[in-house]
């Protein structure tokens, strides 16, 4: 049964208050409390119950903690707020104990796999201000945790981010591709209904509806705007779908404290039903912009959902019509002329290479460019770098090409070209069939500063690739889940040659996603993913990735020839688990002193390399060498005063000394203790390198030893065991 609202302060029904104060001061008063001071309100009397836990109080502290909307399933009574702001404390409580719990690494696949299970939202918030050196004061749980350990928390609470921002990235694009095809199979069901309901005298509807209905039932569009990697309204089948919701499916949207939910099918198929073929071709072609937005936001997690790159197509598509407007153009030749000056027409004084207003004053454009000097950067292939710094690859610029035509109403699609991607425009009133370019008119080659082609230049322009012109008669329209993976393919090249590969698993999995489940590219990109997990020593999730190939629809199908084996999969995987064992089996392993002789220095002290001269901090030591004997020979270890039967420091180096190196072994004759500088001996907080978190907690007062995390703790026990140190963590251990 629902409790009856809570009556107003100084209503008749309202108990006397013991302050015996106006109800306006009362209320004042209140609204400046904290949460914990408004529970210990609630507690003194029944007349403070009631007006301490007024709505208004609490969901003005909601507003205030949490920058993310959520809406959380709770009992309708009149404290409803009360236990909304409980809810979300308690959500925050969990985050917290899973980012102390990421130190041990025989735990941490398992506390990161509790992530995913909370609303994306809530997760988020706690994370940002976990981050942070010095959180915000309506976070003092938050802060207090920070204080403790200011080097390991926002490390931990960075990298788990990373991971789950990709999790929710590559559900985004498997998403956006399930709409995608829905909206192409249901323009396909209706383009060939069309002219059996033209000479039946039908009405626009054709018998294809129910047909493309069953298929809609399986589609899961976008997670709501709290969720997804961009704001509410960057899609339009989502924000219909939201908008024909019942109150009781957008509770559901936006999901409870168990897991996330994204609209209901049943509602994104009356959705896209209800489209006319217009606005399906537009949702079509704004869903190439995603496969960019998704790899930018993996590449730069905390850059809020990149709102400002959809605010800035959302300006170029507006200044755009704005000018197409002002001339009387409404298609064609002409606006397309107005979009190439728009993008790569010279921009207003003072030039500078960095200078971008967007949209640009009239007249003036944003001065994009093909980037020749620096073409295989990564961020020549992220949508919100190519607007930062004016310059990208021909499938960036084609991308933004793309979005801001379509913005202003263009018929404007990239085409699927090897080595080379240019950007067609259909004449007006004309559209181009799927999967062919037949009703194209006009050939844009945007890596050449948006240079215009009628039919014969572009067929010259192929010849100049090397291509046969007739292959390409008529070019093929580059699908949005081509463009994604053409992108992805670009990405993994590089960090497979860098070996970045934390980037690179972060690619495989967004590649995983763009395909579909069944193919064999998915499958390779599965596999990829894996393989940058075994070179992270993340086992778990590296076998678990070759699990899913080996259980997913494609081995089903019996073609083991585009890949391989079930049989040969699952003997990776047992491999892969066999590694894990052996590798947490060495990193638990407990180093004792006793019995050790000759060891000098301790984890955790701070040191500079006699011979390099850079800087760095114990992270762990062995009695003697344990590199193999390549390593030795190498680095000529035997020609060392003391060889190498001396003890062995695993060192991590400052990256302003000695860049590109994120982990050494280095002789302890080739040490010398040296604290760090008076700039940074009272900042507890300074990491010497950025993995530092992932060992120490915080820097001693002096800054010439970091202290040790919990685990650490575990596997050096009697290094710096001092009482200093214990009081640090709490105790002795």
């Amino acid at each position: 049964m629902t409790a009856p609202p809570s009556p107003a302060v100084g209503s008749p029904e309202t108990p006397p208050s013991v302050l015996m104060l106006p109800a306006e001061v009362e209320s004042m008063i209140f609204a400046r409390l904290s949460a914990s001071e408004l529970a210990a309100c609630m507690a003194t009397c029944r007349a403070w119950r009631q007006a301490a836990s007024s709505p208004p109080l609490w969901n003005a502290l909601i507003a205030t903690r949490w920058r993310h909307d959520m809406i959380i399933t709770v009992p309708e009574v009149a404290h409803a707020a009360v236990l909304t702001y409980v809810a979300r404390r308690q959500m925050d409580a969990v985050v917290i104990a899973v980012i102390k719990t990421l130190q041990w690494p025989d735990r941490r696949r398992f506390a990161l796999c509790q992530l995913p299970r909370l609303p994306y939202a809530g997760v988020r918030d706690a994370l940002e201000q976990l981050s942070d050196d010095q959180p915000g004061p309506e976070w003092p749980d938050v802060a207090a945790v920070v204080a403790a350990s200011p080097c390991g928390v926002p490390y931990w609470a960075h990298w788990a981010h990373s991971e789950l921002q990709v999790q929710h990235c590559a559900q985004h694009l498997r998403s956006q591709a399930a709409l995608v095809k829905a909206a192409t199979d249901l323009l396909a069901e209706r383009a060939a209904a069309a002219p059996a309901a033209a000479a039946l005298g039908a009405g626009a509807a054709g018998p294809g509806d129910t047909a493309a209905a069953s298929e809609l039932a399986r589609v899961q569009p976008p997670p709501a705007a709290s969720s997804a990697p961009g704001p509410p309204g960057s899609s339009l089948a989502a924000a219909a779908a939201a908008a024909a919701a019942s109150p009781a499916e957008q509770q559901q949207q936006q999901g409870s404290a168990s897991e996330p939910a994204g609209p209901s099918s049943s509602a994104a198929a009356v959705d896209l039903r209800l489209q006319s073929d217009d606005q399906l071709r537009r949702l079509v072609a704004l869903s190439y912009e995603e496969g960019s937005l998704a790899l930018a936001q993996v590449h730069c997690p905390w850059l809020s959902e990149l709102l400002w790159v959809r605010q800035a197509l959302d300006a170029l598509g507006a200044e755009l019509q704005r000018r197409m407007a002002a001339a009387g153009v409404r298609g064609g030749l002409p606006a397309l002329q107005l979009l190439n000056q728009l993008l790569f027409g010279a921009g207003p004084p003072p030039r500078h290479p960095r200078f971008a207003s967007i949209p640009p004053p009239d007249g003036f454009g944003l001065e994009i460019t093909g980037n020749r000097e620096r073409y295989y950067e990564p961020c020549n292939s992220l949508l919100d770098s190519v607007l930062t710094n004016q310059e990208g690859i021909p499938i960036s610029l084609a991308v933004l090409h793309t979005a801001v035509a379509v913005r202003a109403g263009l018929s404007v699609t990239p085409l699927d070209l090897p080595l080379h991607v240019v950007c067609g425009l259909a004449a007006d009133g004309e559209g181009e069939d799927e999967g062919e370019a037949e009703g194209l008119h006009w050939f844009i080659d945007v890596f050449e500063g948006g240079r215009v082609m009628d039919s014969t230049q572009f067929h010259v322009f192929v010849q100049g690739l090397g291509l046969p012109a007739e292959r390409f008669n008529p070019p093929q329209v580059m699908t949005p889940q081509q463009c994604w993976k053409r992108q992805c393919r670009n990405l993994l090249h590089l960090y497979r040659e860098q070996g970045e590969w934390q980037r690179l698993k972060a690619v495989a999995l967004l590649m995983a996603a763009a395909s579909e489940e069944d193919s064999a590219e998915g499958m390779r990109a599965a596999v990829e993913a894996s393989n940058a997990c075994m070179e992270l020593r993340q086992y778990d999730e590296a076998a678990e990735l070759l699990q899913a190939v080996a259980d997913g629809p494609y081995q089903g199908q019996g073609a083991p020839a585009a890949g391989p084996h079930p049989s040969g999969l699952q003997a990776m995987r047992d491999t892969v688990l066999s590694a894990g064992e052996h590798y947490a089996q060495r990193l638990m392993r407990v180093h004792r002193r006793q019995g050790q002789r000759g060891l000098k220095y301790k984890v955790g002290d701070v040191l500079r390399h006699k011979r390099y001269q850079y800087r760095g901090v114990i992270v762990g030591w062995d009695p003697e060498c344990q590199a193999g004997e390549e390593w030795i020979e190498q680095m000529r270890v035997d020609r060392l005063p003391g060889g190498r039967h001396q003890p062995f420091y695993h060192v991590l180096p400052d990256p302003e000394d000695r860049p590109g190196q994120d982990l050494t072994y280095v002789a302890q004759e080739n040490i010398e203790l040296e604290a760090l500088s008076a700039l940074h001996s009272h900042s507890p907080g300074f990491a010497l390198h950025p993995d530092v978190g992932r060992y120490f907690t915080r820097l001693a007062r002096g800054g010439a030893r970091y202290y040790k995390n919990e685990w650490m703790w575990r596997c050096y026990p009697d290094d710096w065991r001092d009482e200093c140190e214990r009081e640090e963590l709490g105790g002795a251990r």
